[in-house]
């Protein structure tokens, strides 16, 4: 009978020590793969000390627990490269003109301390910049919401165009009228809605060019047509506001505010030039000329100066494509 606590024979060698297992030997120049007992499932993971694992206070975690992070939330190194928003430079001209204010206040509290030859640095030259670059915000402001009324009134005036143009379609056809002008209505309407005449066949295999006559212009035309189509057939009497003078109102105003909106359109880009101009221009913009009087503080006091440390931090934002104006 063997005796407790002891290995059989065959594991001890002649000489009276432990034979190693081939299984237990440690390869050579192999290098060591950390385990995370979290992932990993070991039935120990709980023995381990909790500072390791769930304090904030420990310095890093495994590299195992790393790689696993990234492959399930892949969007999180991309969001850290994320593009402005369209919105950024617009929203980045106020920013610039307050900047320029506070910037220029500092320049007024140190008084004959701030020596300057350059002009373009002057309080005086700041303050007229200053003046323009404000005005210049408001008037963009004010074209803008111009641009949004004359916008609303357009979408009004081609409101219901396509459900209008079905009833018509729709009385005309059994009005009486010949089936050459039913044909020409109900090609006008389909025009009007943006669909084919003819569908394609789903098991073609040809390329197909479409162009869909959807844009303003295009939609006034196609009125233009069914007006005229309705004039030359008195068997069309349908309620007035779908009759040919009813058309001839509505499509007047669809002309009248899409003419307004190329004005109002127009007058909003002619401002934000002149904006950019003023704020953005090299040289004579506000912010270069902002960015000029950073350094002349700078140049007068040091960089490690109270004085400076008081601007320094004033940032000015640059319009993409500036250097162009």
């Amino acid at each position: 009978m063997m005796a407790p606590n002891l290995l059989p024979m065959s594991t001890y060698r002649k000489n009276g020590h432990k034979a190693f297992v081939k299984s237990q030997k440690k390869a050579k120049n192999v290098s060591k793969v950390p385990i995370d007992p979290v992932n990993a499932k070991l039935p120990w993971k709980n023995l381990l000390p909790k500072n390791d694992q769930d304090t904030p206070t420990a310095k890093s975690e495994s590299p195992t627990v790393e790689a696993a992070k990234k492959d399930e939330n892949p969007v999180a190194e991309s969001n850290k490269e994320k593009k402005k928003p369209a919105r950024y430079h617009e929203t980045g001209f106020p920013i610039n003109v307050e900047n320029f204010a506070r910037l220029r206040q500092v320049i007024i509290g140190l008084d004959d301390t701030y020596v300057q030859g350059n002009p373009l640095f002057t309080v005086e030259n700041m303050e007229t910049i200053y003046l323009a670059a404000s005005s210049s915000l408001q008037k963009v402001q004010n074209k803008k919401q111009d641009d949004n009324n004359a916008t609303a009134e357009m979408n009004i005036a081609f409101q219901d165009v396509k459900k209008l143009s079905t009833q018509s379609k729709n009385i005309f056809v059994v009005s009486g009228v010949p089936a050459t002008a039913i044909k020409r209505c109900e090609l006008l309407n389909h025009l009007i809605q943006g669909s084919r005449v003819e569908p394609l066949d789903k098991d073609a295999t040809d390329d197909a060019i479409s162009a869909s006559h959807q844009s303003r212009v295009q939609m006034i035309q196609h009125v233009d047509g069914l007006i005229e189509l309705f004039k030359a057939y008195p068997q069309y009497n349908p309620p007035a506001f779908i009759g040919a003078a009813g058309w001839d109102t509505r499509r007047n105003a669809m002309y009248a505010t899409n003419q307004a909106s190329y004005t109002t359109s127009t007058a909003l880009k002619l401002e934000r030039i002149s904006r950019n101009n003023i704020i953005q221009k090299p040289v004579t913009g506000l912010v270069e000329v902002g960015q000029g009087v950073k350094k002349t503080v700078m140049g007068i006091f040091g960089f490690n100066s109270p004085q400076y440390a008081m601007v320094k931090g004033i940032e000015f934002r640059r319009l993409q494509g500036w250097k162009n104006l």
